[in-house]
Order: structure tokens, then sequence, then C-alpha cells
């Protein structure tokens, strides 16, 4: 794939990684808040379950480009995805605190996504 090219689509990554933490996972964290305010643990489960296959799918695009040719004009790009995904760790603990186990997984997959294309 050309510079340009994936240059914009990680650019576009980053912004859209943004939103979906600060914004769609929120307002699904509420809404499964909502829905099953009484069951707080069927709450934490289906907010969990809902919201795993949108995360891993994001992650899929940064495994996707660290495990691709090594090129020195990525780096930066790396780690400017990197720096995101530490920045929206907290976020994402926060909405997950009934979860330990997820959110043990979930860092781990960040990390080793990101890690993986830099060595």
């Amino acid at each position: 794939m050309e510079w340009s090219s994936l240059n914009s689509k990680i650019r576009r990554w980053i912004r859209a990684m943004k939103i979906f933490v600060r914004i769609y996972l929120v307002s699904e964290k509420w809404l499964s808040d909502q829905i099953f305010s009484e069951l707080e643990a069927v709450s934490s489960v289906c907010f969990a379950e809902a919201s795993k296959a949108s995360i891993l799918q994001l992650l899929n695009f940064g495994e996707a480009i660290a495990i691709g040719p090594h090129q020195p004009e990525k780096l930066i790009r790396i780690l400017d995805m990197y720096e995101v995904l530490a920045d929206l760790i907290p976020d994402i603990d926060a909405m997950y605190s009934d979860e330990a186990a997820y959110q043990s997984t979930l860092f781990l997959v960040a990390e080793y996504t990101i890690l993986r294309g830099m060595s």
C-alpha cells in the first residue's frame, strides 16, 4: 500500500479509536446500565459482550499495520497509535471496572498488537 494512503488510514484509525472509546463505549455503557440497572452483573457482562467485537475489529487494523512491512516512516505512526491506546486505557478501565479479567485481556491485546510491529 502506498505510504500516503496508509498514513491517511492510520490518522483515521486514531480519530476513530478516540471517538469509539470516548463516545460510543461511554454511550453503550450508559445504555446497558439503564436497561439492566437492577442487575449490575448482567449489565457488565452485556456491555462487555456488546463491545468486544468492535474493539477487536479496531485492534485488528492496528495489528495489520504493525505486522506489515517494516518501513522507517511507519515508526512515527506506530508510536502515535501506541500513544492513543495508552491514553485511552484509563477510560476503558473505568468502563470495565467490574471486569478485571476483561481489562487485562484488552490491555494485553492492545500492547501486543502495537509492540509486535516494532520488533
